[in-house]
Order: C-alpha cells, then sequence, then structure tokens
C-alpha cells in the first residue's frame, strides 16, 4: 500500500471556503496540469523565445497546423 503524504494546501482570498470545496478545486488541478504540459510539448512553448502577445497568438495558432501538415 502506498504511504500517504500530508498536503499542503493554501487559500489566498477573504474568506476560506469550506474544506469539502477546496477539495474538488484541488482535483480540478490534474486537468490544468495536463494541459500546460499539452502547451509545453505538443505546442513546443519551450522552444520559441516571443515578446509579444501578437507572437505568442501566432505560435498557438501555427503549431496545430504544424501537427496536421507534416
Amino acid at each position: 500500500m502506498k504511504e500517504l503524504k500530508p498536503l499542503w494546501l493554501a487559500w489566498v482570498g477573504e474568506e476560506m471556503p469550506p474544506i469539502e470545496q477546496v477539495w474538488r478545486l484541488y482535483l480540478r488541478r490534474f486537468t490544468i496540469d495536463h494541459w500546460y504540459r499539452f502547451l509545453k510539448q505538443r505546442l513546443h512553448w519551450t522552444v520559441p523565445k516571443l515578446s509579444t502577445p501578437k507572437q505568442c497568438e501566432r505560435w498557438s495558432d501555427l503549431m496545430p497546423l504544424e501537427r496536421i501538415v507534416c
């Protein structure tokens, strides 16, 4: 059986929500983590040196097309 480790959570806001709500929000983070991993690996976000929002937008538009064409 896997050993359970303590889980440290932080909340920034005026009022702490109920722990049941915090737990549900924490579980959602996996969906977000997978999206960022996809952005970094598949869209090659670690490769370009972009300096403007327009360049970032263009890169995001072009990289999925590259996967279709190649």
